[in-house]
């Protein structure tokens, strides 16, 4: 009797177990999806994230708080929960935050592109571009002042930087390695208009350089065109690992702008991929950015379009996109 019972609750609790795990490994949706929580009557893009342990501090640009004008800096906590029950995604917003390095960022002016690589909004190092002096020039925060990165400025328009370095790779496990980071950034990636149509440039930088120092520094460092560039706009440059993603209206698209990929292998970037049309559309695509999470089958790619369907302007939108992406 006591050895019926026994295996009785065994298979109760194998059966319960089951169940509870039945979808272990969290998905992102393989179909672009809205991120109504977010989004605006407006124009919402330009987005960045920064890694928070089960979530991430989502920052983006929005001419909301303007009425259609100027655009500002957006800041929202989301946090990514998945029930390993019924095999669910929730992407839970918290209310806008406030801060006093946000609105020490905001201006009447517009702020485009940002780049948190330390927490806002108690961060030590935010990048941004603002066209305060009539073109885009990239600033950065720091100590609750900003700044010009000097080495990149011209005469002409400057936005989206980004940084790569093979061992670092923005997820949710990285936020209390990111002091580990500053040593480890290889390139500043972001794009320009010098030339005349937007291009993405790198700067290579110094070996066992600090990242924040290089930024501070008066020192001219050169700018390299990369080899994926086209004839025409190539911009929105974001770098996770070694994964670039950025926004292109080169021909042979799906219409306006589209989101194409290249990996750093080899010692060179790889000729960009088109993300396909489950992902473009014949309107704009802007500035991906990419999370990835250890606890799912996929990563996650946040973009923004200005797709029919949407809230108003430009939203901001999400999607699955595989972990071992393949060139094409």
């Amino acid at each position: 009797m006591i050895k019926k019972l026994t295996l009785t609750i065994l298979i109760i609790t194998l059966f319960y177990s089951c169940d509870r795990v039945k979808y272990p490994k969290g998905h992102y949706p393989d179909i672009v999806t809205n991120f109504t929580e977010v989004n605006s009557e407006y124009d919402d893009y330009n987005s960045d994230l920064d890694i928070v342990f089960g979530g991430f501090n989502l920052c983006f640009s929005s001419n909301r708080h303007s009425k259609g004008n100027d655009f500002d800096i957006i800041l929202y906590n989301v946090d990514i929960t998945w029930d390993q029950r019924i095999g669910k995604l929730n992407m839970n917003v918290s209310n806008e935050i406030q801060g006093d390095n946000i609105s020490l960022i905001n201006t009447p002016n517009n702020e485009l592109g940002p780049y948190s690589f330390i927490t806002l909004p108690y961060n030590d190092l935010f990048l941004y571009a603002s066209d305060e002096n009539g073109d885009y020039n990239i600033n950065y925060l720091w100590n609750s002042k900003i700044f010009n990165v000097e080495f990149l400025k011209t005469e002409s328009n400057e936005l989206y930087p980004s940084f790569y370095g093979k061992d670092v790779y923005f997820t949710c496990r990285s936020y209390d390695k990111k002091m580990e980071f500053i040593n480890k950034i290889e390139k500043i990636i972001y794009c320009s208009d010098k030339d005349g149509n937007f291009d993405i440039y790198e700067v290579n930088i110094p070996q066992n350089s600090n990242i924040v120092d290089v930024i501070r520094s008066s020192e001219a460092y050169p700018s390299i065109k990369l080899d994926i560039n086209s004839n025409y706009d190539d911009k929105c440059p974001f770098v996770n690992g070694s994964l670039l993603v950025f926004s292109s209206n080169r021909p042979g698209g799906y219409g306006g702008y589209d989101l194409y990929f290249s990996i750093y292998e080899n010692g060179a970037w790889s000729q960009p991929t088109n993300f396909g049309a489950n992902i473009n559309s014949e309107y704009d695509e802007y500035r991906p950015i990419t999370h990835f999470e250890h606890d799912f089958d996929n990563n996650l790619m946040i973009f923004s379009s200005n797709r029919p369907r949407g809230l108003g302007g430009f939203d901001l939108y999400y999607v699955g996109i595989p972990k071992n992406i393949k060139i094409q």
